[in-house]
């Protein structure tokens, strides 16, 4: 593997420690996890009301089948999931060291933990709080990157199809 779990600046997240190809496949989430319907600050949406979250009993620095758990937000990643295979994929070459990211928008419909962003780039989206809040350009940017759920609720009108019980 070609990743590990470090804290920098007082805060976790996923590093490279070797060159990662653009396309290649960083790593595979695996089953070990707890789903559940709703949204909290660490999960990760995978369906319509479908979120998981690391079990407690694994020690995540360990096991990286649970890196995904310190992935971090950017506007401008280097990596998106493809949420169908439970694989994180490089957007880019990606150098040893560098910051992992991938963009929340892309998978949470909407977030327990709203944020504003501060990752600098110049397309940032400022105030994190899911894909449900972005306007319509903003929705076309992310969405070649979007989870298989996110196109679900979104038409190619650009008109949600619904906003009941989504997330």
């Amino acid at each position: 593997m070609k990743i590990e779990v470090l804290v920098k600046n007082n805060s976790f997240g996923v590093y490279a420690t070797d060159f990662i190809f653009k396309n290649e496949k960083i790593f595979n989430i695996s089953e070990r996890f707890a789903v559940a319907d709703h949204p909290t600050k660490y999960s990760v949406q995978i369906d319509i009301k479908k979120h998981i979250e690391e079990l407690h009993s694994l020690n995540s620095l360990s096991h990286p089948e649970s890196f995904w758990r310190y992935l971090n937000h950017s506007c401008n990643p280097n990596a998106w999931f493809k949420i169908d295979e439970m694989t994180l994929y490089a957007l880019q070459d990606i150098h040893s060291g560098e910051h992992i990211t991938f963009n929340y928008l892309t998978t949470e419909y909407e977030m327990a933990s709203p944020f504003i962003c501060g990752c600098g780039s110049e397309r940032c989206f400022k105030n994190i709080r899911g894909f449900k809040y972005l306007d319509d350009k903003q929705k076309e940017l992310i969405f070649p990157f979007a989870a298989d759920h996110i196109k679900r609720i979104f038409n190619k009108d650009n008109i949600l199809q619904s906003d009941i019980e989504i997330c």
